[in-house]
């Protein structure tokens, strides 16, 4: 007795055949129409200024002596990145707390005013950019107001916060 064997298509072989079809078409799509990598570059300058707190008088001397200089990330030099500037207004620190006792990060509490043994630093950068890319990043930093940011030169190393940015075409 021989078997017939009858194939019936069911809702799961649907399911499947239209998922195929639609990761090729989306695949198709991608390939075909790539209107992202064509939008053309719109070269800018971004300005930001880092304010950096608690820093010694003597440390902020060393380092408005080497300023403007070229910043650099993960050991090379940062194109079109410049650390412009630098100013202080003097600051007096209460206590300085320790994240790790390891590391050298300390979080100063400032009372304005006071004596000029410690200054608050604000560091004026500029940076080129594409005025088309939605992420502001300088090396391998995200560039924000509010975040943390390393400003670094091939002599020197500060971590501070960024306070204003302003962006403008070339």
């Amino acid at each position: 007795m021989e078997k017939k064997r009858s194939w019936k298509f069911n809702i799961i072989d649907a399911v499947v055949i239209l998922l195929v079809l639609a990761a090729l078409a989306f695949l198709a799509m991608k390939i075909l129409n790539p209107s992202s990598k064509n939008e053309p570059e719109r070269p800018g300058v971004m300005e930001y200024v880092v304010e950096v707190t608690g820093l010694q008088k003597s440390v902020y001397d060393s380092i408005a002596a080497m300023i403007p200089c070229q910043m650099a990330a993960s050991g090379k030099w940062v194109d079109g990145s410049y650390i412009q500037s630098v100013e202080y207004k003097p600051c007096a620190v209460e206590t300085f707390e320790a994240a790790n006792p390891v590391n050298a990060h300390l979080t100063p509490t400032v009372i304005p005013g006071g004596e000029e043994e410690y200054v608050t630093a604000y560091f004026h950068c500029s940076a080129e950019v594409d005025l088309n890319n939605l992420f502001n990043v300088v090396g391998t930093q995200e560039v924000r107001v509010g975040r943390s940011h390393f400003v670094k030169s091939v002599d020197f190393e500060l971590v501070g916060t960024i306070l204003s940015i302003e962006k403008y075409e070339k």
